[in-house]
């Protein structure tokens, strides 16, 4: 079972290596960035993350300091994420499509992380306090608004005072109270806070068209997804725990696969028999006995499991595993990184 929370601080490696830290864990974390600070020789900075499954939550501390998504960068990884990004402490500018947005405390900047854009937050030299911000990143098959209505730069929105409000407060306890949510909870706050943004983004456009039917099943859709692969490993996944994380019937669950050519718990089983296929096969899980792989998934009983695992394969578990053994190793050529917004980095889960 995954954790609610992740923590990061660099103050856990020597002050020369915190800069180096801090860039790698947060290229990994979020979207790889070119970061800048005149603060490198002892980076002393923090973060909590909070996955969602459908979205991620970050609490920032850092010194003051910038970054930078270039085109390069976006060649390299573009995951179609877009960003909210909630100024806790200090002043934030954000320069895309030839327009520079401040972005003061308790004010929301917008951006879309495909697009190239540079950023800078500091506080005032009489505030000894550093610069923080909550971040809202997300993929742009999740956004509750369609993208044509959004503008191609930067824009900054109030985050005091009504659904701008609304959302500061729930973005600030929840990445402030981790340890009162299970990981049961996620997926649920994850749909409170796409709502939550939606109706935001809503009123700062000024407009009251919604996605269409079809649009809103296929975000509804991607949600289900991701909520039913943060839940694999749990033996009680079934089409009513999904639907109920989601608050609709099972009805309607059922409509939305069918325009997939599958049933929900097809889907679950499928999703289930492909990890641990990859675990059979990977390094890591070499040792480990087949039913524990299998339990990991979901598998309650090992002669389902093996039954399902040779229709979907067509050789048992065991003689799939020996067979990739006896393979002569896969030579690759170049590689490529992605980010998905339900990796998890166990490097990083620490306690405060």
């Amino acid at each position: 079972m995954q954790n609610a929370e992740t923590v990061l601080d660099t103050r856990t490696v020597a002050p020369a290596e915190r800069f180096d830290y801090w860039q790698e864990v947060v290229n990994r974390s979020i979207v790889p960035l070119e970061v800048h600070s005149d603060h490198r020789a002892d980076f002393d900075a923090a973060f909590r993350t909070v996955d969602l499954g459908s979205a991620r939550v970050v609490r920032f501390w850092y010194p003051t300091s910038g970054a930078r998504r270039t085109t390069r960068l976006i060649r390299q990884s573009d995951p179609g994420l877009y960003q909210l990004a909630l100024v806790l402490r200090g002043q934030a500018s954000v320069a895309q499509g030839r327009r520079d947005t401040v972005v003061r405390a308790d004010e929301f900047s917008f951006h879309d992380l495909s697009r190239p854009s540079r950023m800078f937050h500091a506080v005032g030299r009489p505030c000894r306090d550093q610069p923080a911000a909550i971040t809202l990143t997300i993929p742009g098959a999740l956004l509750p608004v369609t993208a044509s209505k959004l503008p191609r730069h930067a824009f900054a929105m109030s985050g005091q005072q009504g659904v701008g409000g609304l959302l500061a407060r729930h973005l600030d306890q929840l990445t402030g109270h981790c340890e009162q949510y299970r990981p049961g909870d996620l997926a649920r706050l994850g749909t409170v806070t796409l709502d939550l943004l939606g109706a935001l983004l809503a009123h700062h456009l000024d407009t009251t068209s919604t996605l269409p039917a079809e649009s809103r099943d296929r975000v509804l859709l991607a949600r289900v997804h991701a909520h039913i692969e943060r839940h694999l490993g749990d033996p009680v996944l079934s089409p009513r725990s999904v639907a109920a994380a989601h608050h609709i019937s099972v009805r309607t669950l059922h409509r939305l696969f069918a325009a997939e050519r599958t049933t929900v718990a097809a889907w679950i089983r499928d999703r289930r028999l492909e990890h641990c296929r990859r675990d059979l096969v990977s390094a890591w899980a070499a040792t480990r006995p087949i039913n524990v792989i299998a339990a990991r998934w979901g598998f309650t009983s090992a002669a389902h499991f093996s039954r399902s695992f040779r229709g979907a394969y067509g050789r048992s578990p065991h003689e799939y595993r020996r067979h990739h053994e006896s393979a002569p190793p896969v030579s690759w050529h170049g590689s490529s990184t992605s980010w998905h917004l339900t990796a998890s980095h166990p490097s990083l889960r620490r306690t405060s």
